[in-house]
């Protein structure tokens, strides 16, 4: 009896430790349901943002940015999205032609210029045009230009 009452007693310690971080990381998680509500992302982008419904960006001038929060698609989707930007971040990129390392300063575009040390689920992009007029070295995706250390 003695043992399942510090068995018991040792879950409700561990589950108090858990549950506080778990309710903190929901409660401070910024809403987005309206393209206005996805510029919110721009002003912070190391906050924890849930899509709360699906958003169409048709009609909005969306410069790609650098994220390095988290964000909750929640099975939500991003369309009508057209991206004729850059982002502001610059990278030194490697490449390897006839097996010679050379390097060169690279820009990138997507949703977002570059994704780094973020967490991104549950999120669906449709009919997203991408189109980048540049004479810089430029990656370009759909979610991110450049991703690095995600989860």
């Amino acid at each position: 009896m003695m043992k399942k009452i510090v068995l018991a007693a040792v879950f409700t310690v561990l589950c108090s430790f858990m549950l506080p971080v778990a309710y903190a990381e929901g409660a401070n998680a910024i809403e987005i349901s309206t393209p206005e509500g996805w510029q919110t992302i721009a002003n912070d982008p190391q906050g924890y943002y849930v899509l709360t419904a699906d958003i169409d960006m048709k009609g909005v001038d969306w410069k790609p940015i650098s994220f390095s929060g988290a964000l909750d698609g929640g099975g939500h989707t991003i369309y009508n999205l057209t991206i004729t930007q850059l982002g502001d971040e610059h990278a030194m990129a490697v490449a390897t032609p006839q097996n010679i390392p050379t390097k060169y300063d690279t820009v990138f575009a997507g949703l977002f210029s570059v994704v780094r040390g973020a967490t991104i689920k549950d999120l669906n992009l449709l009919n997203i045009d991408v189109h980048i007029s540049t004479d810089q070295n430029c990656f370009v995706a759909g979610l991110a230009g450049f991703a690095e250390d995600t989860r």
